[in-house]
C-alpha cells in the first residue's frame, strides 16, 4: 500500500549554480570545517543571485558535520566558473540574513 500524496514530501528542486556579480554562474565550493573536504553547494531554484551578508546553513555531504557559513575562514568559501561537476554535492539547508553584532 502507497502512502497517500499528502505524506509523501515533495522533493526541492535545486540548481548547481548561482549569479554573481557581472551576470556570470558560478559553483560555490567550501571546505568542510571537521573532515576537510570541499564540496559545491546545491541551491533552492527560488535562489537565483547569491546571497551576500547572508549566513549559509550547510551540512557536509561526507562527515555530516553542520555548520554555517561564518563559522568558515576567510577562502574557505569559493566561486568557480566550472570543473566542480564531480565534486561531492549538497544542498543549503537554509539562508538567514547575517546581523550585526
Amino acid at each position: 500500500m502507497s502512502a497517500p500524496a499528502s505524506a509523501t514530501p515533495s522533493p526541492t528542486p535545486y540548481r548547481a549554480k548561482l549569479f554573481m556579480s557581472g551576470g556570470d554562474s558560478y559553483f560555490t565550493l567550501v571546505t568542510c570545517l571537521r573532515c576537510r573536504v570541499d564540496f559545491r553547494l546545491l541551491w533552492p531554484v527560488t535562489v537565483l543571485n547569491y546571497p551576500e551578508n547572508s549566513n549559509l546553513h550547510l551540512k557536509c555531504p561526507r562527515c555530516q558535520d553542520s555548520f554555517t557559513s561564518d563559522q568558515l575562514p576567510t577562502g574557505k568559501v569559493r566561486h568557480i566558473a566550472c570543473g566542480c561537476e564531480d565534486y561531492l554535492a549538497a544542498p543549503v539547508e537554509s539562508i538567514e540574513p547575517r546581523t550585526k553584532p
